[in-house]
């Protein structure tokens, strides 16, 4: 019994056709970002306005939704919620070079502190260096040299005429660069030391019984030239005290107003200590010879590194950062090496990151390009935890250490699924930092309302930018664009950032038409345009099913063989490409062998449709024996990956003909997921899996026998093009949806599927009545096979016994 030939769906259901109301609506241009984002553009608010520890916002949804306008205007319009944030820099530590202080100064005033440090300096050195050329200051000095050298000169000559008496001479000694009075002899003109004399005394150049005498006379005058020399070092010391005292009063004369002045204008107790330290390291560096170097180690130490300057900030900050290196964000240290190659940074060397520049506002990240860079989400995580962040050198040899800046930032980081779900996964501490989420929605409902904004919005789009006005029918087929994007019925995408691309080049071909708006032809031609810019993979496709290196057919019919339909993403476009798909049956217990799977080209969804299509079959076909079958399937010509379930209802079909022997019509092409009672279910990317097979056809040719058949439920969701809508019309090619396996296979081999009668069988002369006859003679096959053989009769024993009979009928089958 044949079926009669299956009817499509009627045209008015292959595509949504927009109608604009009469009724105009108009937006104003800060709504651009909120189609359809109530519920995630409060939630952002929520987090924006919110001033606790830990309520960051992590921002998701899909590229194009509106996400980063978003947060832009509503940043925008906390603008006057300007924080009190104190100006930052960095200065040299006195006590400890290598950790340079952090100092922080009421907004606005950082800046002109730094200029006045260096003003500072300068007249300091200036001074200091004509204090160092006073001739009062000179004379002065040169005084009380004098007087102290008077004090050792009248020591001396006393210890000279102390000595004179007894023979003996004072003479001078340098000894490790100092000059200490010793006692000798004179021998013309030359004075020997007493340590000498005995030498002298064996070289017969003085008598022996003369040094006896020398050396006793020089006994008590030795012991007074000891106490002497105790008593120069001493002087010396007190000498170098006071000179030292000397030049300290001196230079504090000139030093100390000048720091004096400086603090009065900076009445900051950071400003107090570091001039305090400053003058005393100053002072302490008097008594030594001035000059360049000094001058140059005196500017180093009073400049003031500003890190954080609101001297000019009006607004609360929005930092944006488009690539957050671990320089960018947190800030880095730059090394000189100097002539002996070693490494060199000072405070002046410091330089602070997006987290110190937004202090006090707002930071705004993308968390792919966080995640992308080594360490940055560790250290943002810390950072953000503790309130501070820590400026260091990527050079491990370099010992500074700057101390910590504190901050208060508010972070806004955008994102998607794919990132939030790893950060969930791999930080456990992730959602105690960031503690809103503000997810943006990709759809909204296609509603009368929704439309008219919508179109109001594509409207407002091109007033902004500059572009041709938007007739009736270009905005209409924007907004089947939108739909058809959206990839189900009933919504629109919100992804406004495509239709705004489109708006674009539609009115490049509208200015070359010299038109006075944008029409619906020239949205139609930027279309084709941006299509034909992305389909080489589609051309060579079909220029290999053209060459036939790809086999396929679109007439006639096969047994075990269905054309199903895939899809292809290429970046902007995806394609559909059909698949050929084919089975084969034989007696076994290993059950459905996916070809894909067993090369390891079988993704995890592919591989769970391929075991409910098992379960079905064991549902329907073995509750009454063991399922014994060997059966395969393969996507024929396919090299690469393949995932997804859209492909179960096409191999349940390709195996239920090779288990019946009943062919499949060619001319069409299947798609639909199951479940395990035979229900047919939705899939996605129907619209282009639909046009693929359709271009196969139409470049065989199309004869009115070709066709697709799809889930009911997804009837819906079609925005299929005008060529094959247009063809459907012309009655040369049909879409058709089913609920149920046995509606599909009764389309595809123009013969009954079969239910179960009364009697627990399926129908002879049904697809499912000889699949379970086919099904019933392997498994007997398999028994046989697997019967230990008959004993052979013994010798004398009666003939062996004539063989059975034919196997009785299948039992019932219940499904």
């Amino acid at each position: 019994m044949s079926l009669p030939e299956p009817t499509g769906l009627p045209v008015a259901q292959l595509r949504w056709r927009c109608q604009l109301p009469a009724s105009a609506v108009d937006v104003a241009s800060d709504e651009l970002d909120r189609l359809g984002q109530r519920r995630a553009l409060d939630a952002l608010r929520l987090g924006l306005e919110i001033d606790a520890p830990g309520y960051h916002v992590f921002v998701s949804g899909l590229p194009g939704t509106g996400r980063v306008q978003a947060v832009r205007r509503l940043l925008a319009g906390l603008a006057d919620r300007c924080a009190v944030v104190a100006d930052k820099a960095f200065v040299h530590d006195f006590a400890d070079p290598a950790r340079p202080r952090l100092i922080e100064l009421p907004s606005g005033r950082m800046r002109p502190f730094a200029q006045r440090m260096a003003e500072l300096a300068t007249d300091l050195v200036a001074k200091l260096d004509a204090l160092a050329e006073d001739e009062a200051h000179l004379r002065r000095r040169r005084r009380l040299e004098q007087a102290l050298a008077e004090a050792s000169s009248r020591q001396l000559a006393e210890l000279a005429a102390a000595a004179q008496p007894a023979g003996l001479s004072l003479y001078e000694v340098k000894e490790h660069g100092f000059t200490r009075p010793a006692l000798g002899v004179a021998d013309g003109d030359e004075i020997f030391p007493i340590e000498a004399l005995r030498m002298l005394a064996q070289q017969g150049r003085i008598a022996a019984s003369r040094v006896d005498a020398i050396e006793e006379a020089a006994r008590p005058v030795q012991a007074q030239l000891e106490r002497t020399v105790i008593e120069l070092r001493r002087a010396a010391r007190a000498r170098a005290r006071e000179l030292s005292a000397f030049d300290r009063d001196q230079a504090r004369a000139v030093v100390h107003p000048e720091l004096d002045e400086v603090a009065r204008e900076f009445p900051f107790e950071p400003v107090e200590q570091l001039l305090a330290n400053a003058e005393q390291w100053i002072l302490e560096r008097m008594a030594r010879p001035q000059g360049e170097r000094f001058a140059r180690a005196l500017r180093r130490r009073l400049a003031v590194n500003v890190v954080l300057d609101h001297a000019s900030r009006e607004s609360t900050p929005v930092v944006v950062v488009n690539h957050p290196t671990m320089a960018n964000l947190f800030g880095s240290i730059d090394v000189r090496t100097g002539r002996s190659g070693a490494l060199f940074a000072d405070h002046r060397s410091i330089r602070a990151g997006a987290l110190v520049e937004a202090d006090g506002g707002y930071l705004v990240l993308k968390a792919g390009d966080v995640l992308a860079e080594e360490g940055v989400w560790s250290t943002l995580r810390r950072a953000l935890k503790q309130e501070q962040v820590e400026i260091a050198s990527r050079e491990p040899a370099l010992s500074l250490k700057p101390q910590p800046v504190p901050i208060k930032v508010k972070v806004v980081l955008i994102g998607e699924s794919e990132h939030e779900e790893f950060l969930e996964e791999h930080d456990p501490e992730f959602r105690a930092i960031f503690k809103v989420r503000a997810e943006f929605d990709d759809q909204i409902e296609r509603t009368d309302e929704n439309v008219a904004r919508y179109a109001a919005l594509l409207r407002r789009l091109a007033a902004d930018e500059r572009l041709l006005p938007l007739a009736d029918d270009a905005a209409e087929a924007l907004l089947e664009e939108a739909a058809r994007r959206a990839g189900r019925g009933g919504v629109l995408t919100t992804r406004l950032s495509p239709l705004a691309d489109l708006s674009r080049e539609a009115n490049l071909f509208a200015q070359r038409d010299a038109a006075r708006a944008i029409g619906g032809g020239h949205v139609r031609l930027a279309l084709a345009a941006a299509r034909e810019r992305e389909d080489l993979n589609e051309r060579r496709f079909h220029e290999q099913v053209r060459a036939g290196t790809l086999l396929f057919s679109t007439s006639g019919e096969k047994v075990g063989q269905v054309n199903a339909l895939t899809v292809v993403t290429t970046g902007v476009f995806d394609f559909g490409r059909p698949a050929r798909l084919t089975a084969t049956v034989a007696a076994g217990d290993s059950g459905v062998l996916n070809i894909e799977r067993e090369v390891q080209l079988s993704g995890e969804i592919h591989d769970k449709g391929v075991f409910i299509l098992s379960a079905l079959l064991r549902d329907r076909f073995a509750q009454n024996h063991p399922l014994a079958l060997a059966a395969s399937l393969c996507f024929e010509q396919s090299y690469g990956p393949i995932d997804g379930d859209s492909a179960a209802a096409a191999e349940w079909f390709a195996l239920l003909s090779a288990l019946a022997g009943v062919p499949i019509r060619q001319g069409f092409a299947v798609t639909g997921s199951l479940n395990q009672k035979g229900e047919i279910q939705p899939v996605g990317s129907v619209n282009q899996k639909i046009e693929g097979f359709f271009d196969v056809c139409a470049q065989e040719g199309l004869d009115g026998q070709q066709g697709v058949i799809l889930p009911r439920r997804n009837v819906k969701d079609l925005m299929l093009a005008e060529r094959v809508v247009a063809a459907v019309a012309a009655g040369r090619f049909k879409i058709c949806a089913i609920d149920s396996v046995d509606e599909g296979i009764e389309l595809l081999t123009g013969m009954p599927a079969g239910t179960i009668g009364a009697d627990g069988r399926y129908p002879r002369d049904s697809i499912n009545g000889r699949c379970a006859d086919h099904l019933w003679f392997l498994s007997e096959a398999v028994r046989d096979a697997k019967a230990p053989p008959e004993p052979p009769p013994a010798h004398g024993d009666a003939a062996a016994p004539a063989a059975p009979a034919a196997p009785a009928p299948p039992p019932a089958e219940t499904p």
